[in-house]
C-alpha cells in the first residue's frame, strides 16, 4: 500500500534538523505540515511555504481534515511526503482518520506545566502517551524517539510515563 514515507511529530515543525537529516535520510520530495492552528493562520502558513524555495522539497500545509482529503482523493499522488505534525494529537486524529502511516517518529516536543519528559526532548503528558500506545496496539505502528538519524533511538516500549 501507498503511505507516507515518513511521520514525525516535531514541536517546532520545520527547522534545520527536519530539512536537512531527516528529509535526505528518508528520502521525501514533500513535507506535508498536518497542523490545525497552522493550517488556518495565513501568516504562519506563508512563512513555512516560502521556506520551500530554501530546501529541495515543496511543502504543503493541512487541517487533519485537509490531508485527510488529499489522502482519500488521490493517495498523495507522486508526492513522497513526510507527514510533520506539532503535536501527538495531530498524529493520533490523522492516522485513525484513516491515513496510512507505519511509523511514527518524536523528535522534539516542549516541557510544559502539563506534561513531562518521557525522552532526550519530547515531553508528552499521560494523554499523548496513551495515544501513542494506543496508536502502536491498533495499528501496529512502530513509534520511536530520536531526534537526528545519526541520534540514538528509543522504542516507545522503552519509556515509561
Amino acid at each position: 500500500m501507498v503511505q507516507a514515507k515518513f511521520a514525525r511529530v516535531d514541536g517546532r515543525l520545520i527547522h534545520g534538523q527536519v530539512a536537512t537529516g531527516w528529509s535526505n535520510s528518508v528520502g521525501i520530495n514533500n513535507i506535508y505540515i498536518v497542523d490545525n492552528p497552522t493550517a488556518n493562520d495565513d501568516f504562519m502558513k506563508m512563512i513555512y511555504t516560502n521556506l520551500q524555495n530554501t530546501y529541495s522539497f515543496g511543502i504543503k500545509i493541512y487541517t487533519v481534515d485537509e490531508v485527510v482529503k488529499e489522502w482519500n482523493d488521490n493517495q498523495f499522488g507522486s508526492d513522497k511526503v513526510m507527514l510533520l505534525f506539532k503535536d501527538v494529537n495531530h498524529a493520533y486524529e490523522t492516522r485513525n482518520a484513516g491515513v496510512p502511516f507505519d511509523l511514527l517518529n518524536l523528535g522534539g516536543s516542549p516541557k510544559t506545566p502539563d506534561n513531562k519528559f518521557v525522552a532526550d526532548s519530547v515531553a508528552l503528558t499521560e494523554d499523548e502517551f496513551n495515544k501513542l500506545n494506543s496508536l502502536a496496539s491498533e495499528h501496529n505502528m512502530d513509534i520511536f524517539f530520536q531526534t537526528m538519524p545519526s541520534a540514538s533511538k528509543k522504542k516507545l516500549n522503552e519509556v515509561k510515563y
